[in-house]
């Protein structure tokens, strides 16, 4: 028999299970703060709202002033469409469910790809998210490519939130309309190693308070070149077609051939800008 003595802390989870803190009295929800006390977050939603839901482009309110039936809560991927995407909705339902079908994958590395984007936000607006975003667009880039990852715009690759004195990813995956059945989910996992890769890089980033302030450290390590992300991206996208019952990807042969050998990213790390 196993003993132990437990101590038991002051309930702090309050609001929708959020931890609040004792000295302000606001709930900590990941991205930002809020107070229950004025019903409102203290700082802005660091998304975007849509003309279509006026309730999203006031930045400070809670689940757009309606808490009896919407919850917030952390770690979400937002999804939208470019111009010219027709039936968007649709697609941006094919796109997740090609995730939700990657995520039953025996293969644990397939599964970590479609989870390294969290889960999918249920509303426009929604705060918490993880930082990464995908749009679906009628064309990625001038290769015309299927899936493309990078930086979000304005950023590089990352954000600080000085209130809870955390980093977090900022990465925008740009997905080509119009794909559906096993492509989609090839694409989908295939930039979800991607998603995971800059994803394993910026959680390693921490501030540490000294006697002259906050310094950042980093593991170095996994701010992998972009070739290396490649070769990591192939390697489970033909896990996956192994389980689709199709060939494997030549991953050396398609990495010598354009886009891959012209593209001068390949040999710079995932993340060029690193905090200080």
């Amino acid at each position: 028999m196993y003993d132990c003595l437990v101590q038991h802390a002051p309930l702090a989870y309050k609001f929708t299970g959020k931890e609040r803190d004792a000295e302000s009295g606001l709930d900590n929800f990941g991205a930002r703060y809020n107070s229950s006390q004025y019903a409102r977050f203290m700082t802005p939603d660091p998304m975007g709202g849509k003309l279509a839901d006026p309730q999203t482009l006031n930045k400070y309110p809670y689940v757009r002033n309606n808490p009896l039936t919407l919850t917030d809560p952390t770690g979400l991927y937002t999804i939208g469409c470019n111009n010219g995407v027709t039936d968007c909705q649709k697609q941006e339902k094919n796109f997740d469910k090609a995730l939700q079908k990657a995520l039953k994958s025996k293969d644990a590395s397939v599964r970590n790809a479609a989870a390294a984007y969290g889960p999918l936000s249920k509303q426009a607006g929604d705060a918490g998210d993880n930082g990464v975003n995908v749009t679906l667009m009628t064309k990625v880039d001038a290769a015309n490519d299927n899936g493309v990852t990078r930086n979000q715009a304005g950023t590089p690759g990352w954000t600080y939130d000085d209130v809870s004195n955390t980093f977090k990813p900022a990465t925008q995956v740009d997905i080509k309309s119009g794909l559906s059945g096993n492509t989609l989910e090839e694409t989908a996992v295939h930039e979800g190693v991607h998603v995971e890769d800059r994803n394993n890089f910026v959680g390693s980033f921490g501030a540490v308070l000294g006697p002259v302030g906050y310094s950042v450290h980093s593991d170095n390590a996994l701010n992998i070149l972009g070739r290396q992300s490649e070769v990591n991206a192939f390697t489970v996208q033909n896990v996956l077609r192994q389980s689709l019952g199709e060939p494997p990807i030549d991953i050396q042969r398609t990495l010598s051939r354009p886009p891959y050998s012209t593209n001068p990213s390949m040999d710079r790390p995932i993340i060029l800008t690193v905090p200080q």
